[in-house]
């Protein structure tokens, strides 16, 4: 959970430390609605988990693969349709919810959804990987990846000066 959080929390404390509160407003409001796309999207999948457990306790591992991959599938679809919607709706509903402003751009847009479309795909393989037991390689992996992601942010957003498309 504490790998997973600064997965999902580092974003923001690097662009605080880069560029500022303002920029973090901006990056928070226009990722808001595809962070809580995801999050539903995370919280119906992992309905299956508990079915694809017991084909992995019960060695049909042929099976669970099937189970897994179909989920992906309709994780990714989901993820992928929300994106497309929000890449096209999303200046409007900033501009009605708190102003023009605050909408950091459509590159910026569709880099947030890719992004959360990846961190959709890599939860549903995390909770996978839960039900393997195969906890630890989950942990060291995801940490390396919260530093490495927390690195590249800092120098992308920081001296190369991309601020949210950096990020």
């Amino acid at each position: 959970n504490l790998v997973m959080q600064l997965v999902k929390g580092s974003d923001v404390i690097v662009l605080s430390a880069i560029a500022g509160a303002s920029l973090v407003t901006v990056y928070t409001l226009t990722s808001f609605v595809p962070q809580s796309v995801t999050d539903l999207v995370f919280m119906v999948i992992s309905a299956t988990m508990p079915g694809l457990g017991g084909l992995v306790g019960a060695g049909e591992l042929d099976r669970a693969a099937r189970v897994r991959n179909e989920t992906m599938v309709v994780s990714w679809l989901v993820s992928v349709g929300a994106g497309a919607t929000i890449i096209v709706w999303q200046p409007a509903f900033l501009a009605i919810w708190v102003g023009e402003k605050y909408d950091a751009g459509t590159l910026a847009t569709v880099l947030i959804c890719v992004m959360v479309t990846q961190l959709a795909l890599v939860r549903v393989d995390s909770n996978v990987i839960d039900l393997t037991l195969r906890v630890r390689a989950k942990v060291l992996l995801g940490l390396f990846s919260a530093l490495l992601g927390a690195g590249l942010g800092m120098l992308l957003a920081g001296p190369f000066d991309l601020g949210i498309s950096g990020l």
